[in-house]
């Protein structure tokens, strides 16, 4: 008898679970056109860095708007866009995000993401939800904090775009230090 209410309720939830996916469309994976700037949501923000020294080493980036600033390596001039979407800045790398926008409906190409949220959280707040976010400001307003992507936006296959795929790594590995470089908006 338990045998059956088992293989019951099973089944039961595997026709659950089907109707559920076949009737949210959300879940189902579509086809679109491709993202173009003037097509980004009107709460899509970019904006230009504003350069400090041009015989300096980095790039100051001022965001009033978001309160911070970062520093970005003067090799990166023309290589990367800051998009901030509600409370989130996301900086991709310019030539990944161009080519993915000919490819896919979503742009590819992020290096890093920092969110902004008025709660207060700790290190140990970050582990119940994102066990690979780290906080990289504190403010009397606002915490802000890394946001480790899904994994690698590069160009694939890379052996394709060998190119692409180094400028993309490199831009990568250099993000650390941009986020170790994030600082408060000061006018």
């Amino acid at each position: 008898m338990s045998k059956r209410i088992s293989i019951f309720m099973f089944t039961l939830v595997l026709i659950l679970s089907f109707v559920s996916c076949s009737e949210n469309k959300s879940m189902q994976p579509t086809v679109g056109p491709t993202i173009q700037a003037t097509d980004m949501p009107e709460t899509v923000t970019t904006h230009s860095p504003e350069e400090t020294n041009t015989d300096s080493e980095t790039i100051l980036y001022d965001n009033p708007d978001f309160g911070i600033t970062l520093e970005f390596p003067a090799h990166w001039k023309d290589k990367y866009v800051v998009e901030v979407v509600d409370n989130k800045l996301i900086v991709y790398s310019k030539n990944t995000m161009e080519w993915s926008n000919t490819r896919y409906t979503v742009p590819h190409g992020e290096l890093f993401r920092i969110v902004r949220t008025e709660e207060d959280l700790s290190e140990e707040d970050l582990l119940s939800f994102d066990f690979r976010s780290k906080i990289l400001l504190k403010t009397d307003t606002y915490t802000y904090y890394q946001m480790i992507g899904n994994g690698y936006e590069g160009p694939y296959p890379k052996e394709e775009y060998p190119e692409l795929y180094e400028e993309y790594m490199q831009m990568f590995d250099e993000s650390k230090s941009v986020l170790s470089s994030v600082g408060v908006y000061e006018p």
